[in-house]
């Protein structure tokens, strides 16, 4: 372990805006490569103070857009929180030899943020991390199990505010429990279109059967 300050170097690509853990699932994980030695010290990544931009929605349907949050059938509640982009992203080696960066390869990695919780009366079973994507222009995408081979705990967090965390899932909620979860996508650079988060419960949610779509932003 090291015994230095573990700060997240990391560019933010502006626009950044929600919450959430990851689990296992099929996923978007890519091979080992496409990492080089950091050059140098790169900005901490801050997301803006207002929710993500809301001038280009994008195609989603808008009796499917529900806000920021919305509750399913068999009492499940999902809140959207914060995405947070980072064009670059510090890790340390496996072999402790210093630190590297990793860089996404469609554009930005997203560290989208959520809050699920249970508002029923009886305990409910863990969604599973397959019916949750990102949807950015009309793109949708799966969240990765690592940054290019890179384990999500080999990356150097912050000691306080945004970052990408260690994969972290959960086994269930009594009634009237909730946790925080992080899930991490690589998408294109698209500062000015919502990111929805797409959620597919196998209940209907808010009355609406199949995907819906939530924002930090609401509305």
């Amino acid at each position: 372990m090291h015994s230095r300050r573990r700060v997240l170097r990391a560019l933010a690509a502006g626009g950044i805006v929600a919450l959430a853990g990851c689990g296992g699932g099929p996923g978007g994980s890519r091979d080992a490569g496409g990492s080089r030695d950091a050059g140098g010290a790169s900005p901490a990544a801050s997301p803006t103070a207002a929710p993500s931009p809301t001038r280009r929605p994008g195609p989603a349907p808008s009796e499917r857009v529900l806000g920021a949050a919305a509750t399913a059938v068999d009492g499940t509640r999902v809140s959207a929180r914060r995405w947070t982009a980072f064009e670059s992203v510090e890790y340390e080696h496996e072999d402790g030899a210093g630190t590297a960066t990793v860089e996404p390869q469609r554009g930005r990695f997203v560290a989208y943020d959520f809050l699920v919780e249970n508002t029923g009366d009886e305990r409910l079973p863990a969604v599973s991390d397959t019916v949750f994507r990102l949807q950015l222009a009309g793109g949708t995408y799966r969240h990765l199990h690592s940054l290019d081979g890179v384990a999500f705990d080999r990356v150097v967090e912050p000691d306080t505010g945004p970052g990408i965390r260690p994969l972290a899932w959960y086994d269930g909620l009594a009634p009237g429990a909730s946790v925080s979860l992080q899930l991490v996508f690589d998408v294109p650079h698209r500062p000015r279109f919502r990111h929805y988060l797409a959620w597919d419960h196998p209940t209907p949610v808010a009355g609406v059967e199949g995907v819906v779509f939530l924002w930090p932003g609401g509305g």
